[in-house]
């Protein structure tokens, strides 16, 4: 947890950015206003980290992969991370669709997947 915790308060892209060249993680972690990664890198590597733990558990290394479980949950739901169509939206898909006998399907999947329910 406390590796998930530091990881978590490291910058974006911090070997690239000449402002933290040469510093330990414990300089940055004390340096003030420091822009944290995104939350997909940090599970990123903690993916990554999990992945080395598992195969070190299975190679008879350790008992447990105590990596397991450290991923952090999406911010937002997929639903709210966009807007839904508008009815002026879809009146102006629908107005814009064309019958082509040659391509059916570029008429028909549109109306289909308005009828999808949320994802």
């Amino acid at each position: 947890m406390q590796f998930r915790d530091k990881l978590s308060r490291l910058p974006a892209n911090r070997d690239k950015k000449p402002l933290y060249k040469g510093k330990s993680i414990e300089q940055i972690l004390a340096m003030n206003n420091v822009p944290a990664m995104s939350r997909t890198t940090l599970n990123k590597y903690l993916i990554r980290v999990s992945t080395l733990f598992k195969w070190a558990v299975k190679h008879g290394y350790i008992p447990t992969n105590v990596a397991d479980g450290l991923t952090l949950p999406k911010a937002r739901r997929a639903e709210q991370e966009r807007e839904a169509y508008s009815t002026e939206d879809i009146q102006k898909i629908i107005n814009h669709l064309e019958y082509d006998k040659a391509r059916p399907h570029l008429f028909w999947i549109p109306l289909i997947g308005m009828y999808q329910p949320g994802v």
